[in-house]
């Protein structure tokens, strides 16, 4: 057989004892007093949780503007880091193209020199 409830507006737990005895086994008794404690407490604990959650959602938003603030410095490194690789190819450029130039006037520069010892050459046979 099923238990049957019953709520009971009674102070006086004896009393609650004594009515749930005489209603028999198939009877549950339960007092205001105690369903409205059992609900203050279960709303005291909602409240807890609500206030964890919030700490919790606070706590979480910080880490977040952490997060995007540290996001926004590695951005700019990266920027920065872009630049200077871009700067160090032009020099790159810039110093192979000055190289390119030394070779070439090396080159004039030793066929000069050859002419001018091809001179001497020439003068010193002449005046052998």
């Amino acid at each position: 057989m099923a238990t049957k409830c019953i709520l009971l507006a009674v102070t006086d737990p004896q009393a609650l004892v004594d009515i749930t005895q005489a209603l028999g086994a198939e009877w549950e008794a339960t007092s205001v007093a105690s369903e409205a404690d059992a609900n203050d407490a279960w709303s005291r604990e909602i409240a807890q949780s609500a206030s964890e959650l919030r700490s919790l959602v606070e706590e979480i938003a910080n880490r977040l503007t952490t997060v995007a603030g540290q996001t926004d410095t590695l951005l700019a490194s990266a920027e920065e880091l872009a630049a200077s690789g871009e700067e160090q190819s032009a020099s790159t450029q810039e110093i192979a193209s000055s190289a390119n130039q030394l070779a070439e006037a090396a080159d004039r520069l030793t066929g000069a020199v050859k002419s001018f010892r091809l001179l001497a050459d020439e003068v010193q046979q002449a005046a052998d």
